[in-house]
């Protein structure tokens, strides 16, 4: 039978895999972020750079309307990869000597709730990151629905 040190280890390397999934997930987000600022940059080049014979019609605040989505889901992805601070299960310098006059077991106990905090702050954090995300994509895709009607002929009945 596995002594009650061992079961801890296990479950503390559990937990690190889970936190570790969690930092992963970040660099994933902030990845296709970037991705997505790159296209959109270009994108509003595109926008800019076709010639737009508008007048004072609809179209023209059909475009202005596009521009304003495409410049919205840029804020959002930028505040997507906006460096944030994350939780960690290390202690500080002036913990560190309370954790060190703990016996192996409670030390193990400890580190494992430090870890499982982090990784609940973590979490929330994600889906925060993600959310702001999808709301970017649905601006994206919703400036570039308006500007393709912008630029066709008649669409209105």
């Amino acid at each position: 039978m596995p002594s009650q040190n061992k079961k801890l280890d296990v479950f503390l390397n559990n937990l690190r895999l889970n936190f570790e999934l969690i930092n992963s997930s970040y660099d994933a987000v902030d990845s296709k972020a970037n991705y997505l600022i790159g296209f959109e940059i270009a994108l509003f080049i595109a926008f800019y750079s076709i010639p737009n014979d508008f007048g004072n019609s609809i179209k023209y605040y059909e475009f202005i309307l596009a521009t304003f989505f495409l410049v919205f889901s840029l804020i959002l992805l930028i505040i997507v990869i906006w460096p944030k601070e994350y939780k960690t299960s290390s202690v500080g310098l002036k913990k560190i000597k309370a954790y060190l006059k703990l016996d192996e077991k409670e030390y193990l106990k400890q580190i494992i709730v430090d870890l499982d905090m982090a990784i609940e702050v973590n979490k929330k954090k994600l889906f925060t990151k993600t959310k702001f995300y999808k709301f970017a994509i649905v601006f994206l895709l919703l400036a570039i629905i308006i500007y393709l009607l912008s630029k066709s002929g008649r669409f209105y009945v």
